[in-house]
């Protein structure tokens, strides 16, 4: 049954009882409302730069502060900003500062005196350089001769963030402070250096015509370095860890210390360090790998030495397609021991040679598959060659192959419990257990 509309209008409201709509205390002051946020300036005071929509004229920051770029900022010649104080920090905004400068001059950001705590984020820099690398290598164009650059090694904490550089005549970005910083940077085409400071973490340099990354500590990078005859490497660092860096005629990798770092170079060394743990390296003519200590790395050459260590090898292998070495440990003046090796010759050259060998492998298509002083628990294979282990003094526990007819698997002054696959063992002192 349908009650009468007026029936229904007649009935009682129904709802939800509400809370008190008195405001809190405090609420209101002076019978106005109170402010509940903070203006922008509150938040972080900053001074406007350039302008909205772009602007063409160098700018200056003489005093210390927080600066934020508005626009794009585009010069025909000379520098596009100079800061010429202590304690400042210069936003770009993702904004662009471009020069179209022929030939190349000025700096884009230039740090023009031993000024400190300086931090620079945020943005783009684009010059007119390009590079060629044919018929010869060139980096031709205009623009900023530089991207970022302080000059003054007697001030502090300088560091650049989020910054993209593109198309520079000589140096990408270079903090010389003591303590400088270059993160989440790239620098690509520049004819000079990449990047330089103090640190170097997660940032590229690519297709420069020095040092590609040069720095103390260098971490989670990579870096080109394309100076056809210069010996300029791809990364130059005390420390270098997780990275890759690669030259033309330098060494990809010039550490004290490495881990975790791929090094590659056509006619220098692919990485070259004194002490390599994980690390690989690679060489057309050069030495794939370069140390004084490695663990747990490899070297490859295609006509220079796989891997070369002049002390210790542990876990480490090293190839030659036509070198010398596939992996040699030791020196005129240092005792190589090599332990848990494995060396490749796939020409003439030999696979392994070490002073004290000890559980390692070597190979040869047509070399010495092993060469030591002493070794031990060791095997050897050579494909064409004479002979597949050459032992100064004794071995002990080794296995060798000699596929050629009539060739010799071992050839030691001592060989103690030694076994072949192939060929005969030539030792004045044979054992079949302890002497």
């Amino acid at each position: 049954m349908r009650l009468p509309l007026i029936v229904l209008l007649a009935l009682p409201t129904l709802g939800f009882a509400q809370g008190t709509l008195t405001p809190p205390s405090g609420a209101f002051v002076g019978g106005a409302p109170a402010p509940t946020m903070k203006s922008l300036d509150q938040i972080e005071a900053r001074t406007p730069l350039g302008a909205v929509g772009g602007s063409f004229a160098a700018i200056s920051i003489d005093s210390p502060g927080s600066y934020v770029l508005l626009g794009n900022l585009s010069v025909r010649a000379g520098d596009g900003i100079t800061i010429n104080s202590d304690n400042v920090t210069l936003d770009l905004n993702g904004f662009t500062i471009s020069s179209s400068a022929n030939p190349a001059s000025g700096i884009a950001i230039s740090i023009s005196g031993a000024y400190s705590a300086i931090s620079i984020r945020n943005g783009h820099i684009r010059g007119t350089t390009n590079y060629t690398d044919y018929p010869t290598p060139t980096f031709t164009g205009g623009g900023f001769n530089s991207g970022i650059v302080s000059g003054f090694a007697y001030s502090r904490g300088q560091g650049a963030t989020g910054i993209a550089v593109v198309g520079v005549a000589a140096t990408g970005i270079r903090l010389s402070s003591e303590g400088s910083t270059i993160t989440d940077c790239t620098v690509t085409i520049c004819g000079g250096s990449g990047l330089s400071s103090t640190t170097v973490h997660n940032s590229s340099a690519i297709t420069c015509g020095a040092y590609a990354i040069s720095a103390h500590a260098v971490a989670n990078c990579y870096a080109t370095c394309v100076a056809p005859s210069s010996g300029y490497s791809g990364i130059y660092a005390q420390t270098v860890t997780n990275s890759f860096g690669t030259s033309t005629s330098g060494n990809g990798i010039y550490a004290e210390t490495a881990t975790n770092c791929y090094g590659t170079s056509t006619s220098g060394t692919g990485l070259s360090v004194d002490v390599a743990t994980n690390c690989s390296g690679q060489s057309t003519t050069g030495t794939g790998l370069l140390a004084r200590v490695a663990t747990g790395s490899a070297g490859n050459s295609t006509s220079g030495s796989g891997l070369q260590v002049s002390e210790c090898a542990i876990g480490c292998s090293g190839t030659t397609s036509t070198g010398a070495y596939g992996v040699w440990v030791g020196s005129p003046v240092d005792t190589g021991t090599a332990d848990n090796c494995r060396g490749t010759a796939t020409g003439p050259g030999r696979g392994l040679s070490a002073e004290n060998a000890t559980n390692c492998f070597g190979r040869s298509s047509s070399g010495l598959g092993v060469y030591a002083i002493t070794a031990s628990n060791c095997s050897a294979y050579t494909g064409s060659g004479d002979l597949a282990m050459d032992v100064v003094g004794a071995a002990t526990n080794c296995r060798a192959v000699c596929s050629k007819a009539g060739g010799k698997a071992i050839r030691a002054a001592v060989a103690v419990s030694c076994t072949t696959g192939g060929g005969t063992i030539d030792a004045p002192q044979k054992f079949l257990g302890t002497p």
